[in-house]
């Protein structure tokens, strides 16, 4: 009995999500004299029907003739006016904040490589730390960047395995060599950390406009396109990039290269999510 009540409530369940399925915006609010409005465009009850709900990303119905919207789309006789956006208005919307507002994206730290993409790990047990940093010297260092810093510790190191293997110095020890940003003490300093490469503790980390630079894996960095040069030697900052802690050479750019790439890289994908989140018949959980 209990089985066949279970069966029943399922078919019922499932029955009542394909009529949900099946209807379409506006069915529900087909009163005479209404207006439609998607994407602030005037078009027919039935285009609007025809419309996917799932395209629908909101929808409000406007009644009051006191309201700008109804006087700005209201005709003579008009009783109500539905007002829509679509999936991809609203999409438009979103990335168009996350394209320009850097600011929102927290860096992670992790087993001192700085990443701003959400770090990947080999799984739970392979983290021995986390910590929420709100030293604001270090913070300062990631701008445009300003959400916050992860610190994570890991057992496995991935990212630091991956800067070592491929650790290539020629572009910034050239910059470093012909820029007029940096004192000769400080050039010094860092053509000697660039010519050891076994010693870690004498690594020095390079962070071009808030992002760690991966020379051979960014563009080369341009003499002429370099705005500021810091080095920063406060041990207190350098515990945080462990074991690389030779120092931090903190350049500012005029064209923000590895920035923009970042950030297109960053809509696309958010793009691609959206639109996977967006396909019929798709059930999504967040």
């Amino acid at each position: 009995m209990y089985k066949t009540f279970c069966l029943l409530l399922t078919l019922f369940i499932f029955a009542s999500i394909n009529l949900t399925a099946q209807n379409t915006p506006g069915e529900h609010h087909n009163p005479k004299n209404t207006i439609y409005v998607l994407d602030e465009k005037v078009i027919t009850g039935e285009e609007y029907r025809a419309t996917s709900l799932w395209k629908i990303s909101s929808e409000k119905s406007v009644r009051s003739k006191n309201d700008p919207l109804f006087e700005k789309y209201a005709k003579e006789n008009t009783d109500k006016i539905i007002i829509a956006s679509s999936a991809n208005s609203c999409e438009e919307s979103v990335l168009s904040k996350i394209r320009y507002e850097p600011s929102s994206f927290p860096v992670s730290l992790t087993d001192g490589v700085g990443i701003l993409t959400a770090p990947i790990f080999r799984s739970h047990e392979d983290i021995v730390n986390v910590e929420v940093v709100k030293d604001s010297a270090l913070i300062e260092l990631f701008a445009p960047f300003s959400s916050g810093v992860i610190s994570i510790t890991t057992r496995s190191k991935p990212f630091l395995d991956i800067i070592s293997m491929n650790r290539k110095t020629d572009c910034v020890r050239s910059i470093v060599e012909y820029s007029d940003k940096l004192s000769w003490e400080d050039k010094e300093y860092i053509g000697a950390a660039l010519n050891d490469g076994n010693d870690m503790s004498k690594w020095i980390v390079v962070l071009v406009d808030g992002i760690e630079y991966i020379e051979g894996r960014d563009p080369d960095l341009k003499l002429n396109d370099i705005e500021s040069m810091t080095l920063v030697r406060n041990p207190d900052i350098l515990n945080y990039f462990a074991p690389r802690t030779g120092g931090v050479l903190k350049i500012a750019t005029k064209s923000k290269p590895l920035l923009n790439i970042f950030l297109q890289k960053h809509t696309d994908d958010s793009r691609k999510a959206m639109e996977r989140a967006h396909r019929k018949g798709n059930i999504i959980i967040r």
